[in-house]
């Protein structure tokens, strides 16, 4: 339930006390009856918009089957957050709770390495984790989404080209699931 400035003054002034109330702004999720089966037209991703071709801002795919967003940014070798990709991230966020997704797949993936055995798994899965720590901690709740670390199987780009193969080290966003009432146990042993 909403409950607006004036409606919380009028009940205090109804009661005989006086009543002072500090306005903020709260990121919530409309409740299930406003939310939105078909994604906005700023929602959704522009054609020609891919993997490839990163958004300026998250986006779902006309498919409705992925966020698109642009580059997550780590920094280098670890798998700490840059702050330049918290807006992206808080975007993903954001489109979660307007289309009611309830399963979102985080897919870490890495550049491939020429010159040195390859890294695995270990460090994409890390990266994927990462962001979905920074999702939970921004109100999504861990049973809504997996992290998956993929390391060096999935490239996107030709990885004898240097720059284009540093694109390759990426964070993926496949949505399997909406609804929340579709989210039932299934969704809590995906965390």
């Amino acid at each position: 339930m909403r409950t607006s400035v004036g409606q919380l003054r009028a009940l205090g002034a109804m009661l005989g006390f006086g009543l002072t109330v500090m306005a903020t702004t709260v990121l919530a999720a409309p409740p299930a009856a406003e939310r939105l089966e078909q994604p906005l037209a700023e929602d959704t991703c522009a054609p020609g918009v891919s993997e490839q071709q990163r958004p300026e801002k998250a986006c779902i795919t006309a498919d409705k089957r992925s966020i698109l967003a642009p580059r997550v940014l780590f920094r280098v070798g670890k798998d700490h957050l840059k702050p330049h990709s918290y807006p992206t991230l808080k975007g993903v966020v954001a489109l979660m709770e307007r289309y009611d997704i309830s399963l979102l797949r985080i897919e870490g993936h890495l550049a491939y390495h020429h010159e040195r055995q390859s890294y695995g798994r270990r460090p994409s899965h890390r990266r994927a984790e990462a962001v979905k720590e920074f999702l939970t901690s921004h109100g999504v709740d861990a049973g809504r989404l997996k992290a998956r670390g993929y390391g060096e199987d999935q490239p996107l780009f030709d990885t004898r080209d240097k720059e284009q193969n540093r694109l390759n080290s990426r964070i993926a966003f496949s949505i399997e699931r909406f609804g929340i009432a579709d989210c039932t146990a299934a969704c809590k042993a995906n965390g």
